[in-house]
């Protein structure tokens, strides 16, 4: 695909700890997946890895921060690991009009998602976020035997997590288990009663859809052993019947992560904001009301 207008929009990147930035610059830089888009700049200064991503992509500047980015770039992805960060990096440039792509998940607390959006929406430039597993082949295929199920009650969907790891406790990995589930339910609001069980590093957290009739969410996120797969699963309950699947790791990330980006440089061609604002909080809100409900245990 191509740009608007077949003008080059230029790209930079801010937060280069993420591994999926050498699948963006390849994407665009290397392989030219998406005509029209190009990353120009990396933001974070001289390290070893900004210097290895400018070389692996032909990037030709690297610069000290996020402000020296504004007036070399139309689009910027954010890739910190840590949600925590992406407030501070994508606000300065929505502001200056910039459509921005953010590692996921989107932020850590619902304030900051909020902020992002709000700095999208006054702009009025496209803001886009998203784990792999919304493009996993399962989801595709969970959603086909939905219809033959009869009315879905209960999705029970399991996957990894760590809370051990520095970038904001179980939304880390978690948010894949529950952009999953949102997708494959067809991403309805979520109610903010959550009930959740903790053993160890692991939790089971027990929701409800708002529609009508509501469906039950359960998601298991267990910390699994250091070596061991990363799988997820699901099994759908309906007055029809039970259909369970199961999906490991895929041996190659490029295409799910770059699925993600490929959707939101589509939006920027259209100029037009593509992924409702409340799919892009749902996450993180989710998130947030089990931190609450594990404080009130």
């Amino acid at each position: 695909m191509e740009s608007r207008g077949g003008a080059l929009l230029r790209l930079g990147l801010v937060g280069t700890d993420c591994p999926h930035a050498d699948y963006y610059v390849r994407y665009l830089n290397v392989d030219k997946a998406y005509e029209g888009f190009r990353f120009v700049a990396i933001a974070g200064g001289q390290t070893q890895r900004n210097i290895e991503l400018a070389e692996l992509g032909g990037v030709e500047e690297i610069v000290d921060d996020v402000s020296a980015l504004i007036d070399r770039v139309d689009v910027a992805v954010v890739g910190h690991m840590h949600g925590g960060l992406h407030r501070q990096s994508a606000v300065p440039l929505l502001t200056a009009g910039k459509h921005v792509y953010i590692e996921k998940p989107l932020a850590v607390t619902v304030a900051d998602a909020e902020a992002i959006i709000e700095a999208a929406r006054q702009a009025d430039v496209v803001v886009g976020s998203s784990s792999g597993m919304r493009f996993s082949p399962l989801v595709d295929k969970l959603r086909d035997s939905a219809s033959r199920l009869g009315e879905l009650q209960v999705l029970s969907v399991g996957g990894p997590t760590n809370p051990e790891l520095p970038y904001g406790g179980h939304i880390f990995y978690g948010c894949h288990t529950v952009e999953f589930a949102m997708e494959v339910l067809g991403n309805p609001e979520f109610s903010n009663d959550v009930h959740v069980e903790q053993a160890n590093h692991d939790i089971t957290v027990i929701g409800r859809t708002e529609t009508k009739p509501p469906i039950r969410l359960i998601m298991s996120l267990v910390k699994i052993d250091e070596g061991a797969e990363e799988m997820w699963g699901a099994m759908m309950i309906g007055s029809g019947g039970i259909v369970a699947s199961e999906v490991g790791d895929p041996s190659d990330h490029y295409f799910p992560v770059t699925r993600g980006l490929a959707k939101f440089l589509d939006a920027v061609n259209m100029n037009a904001q593509q992924t409702p604002y409340g799919q892009l909080v749902a996450p993180v809100k989710l998130f947030e009301n089990i931190s609450k409900a594990q404080l009130a245990t």
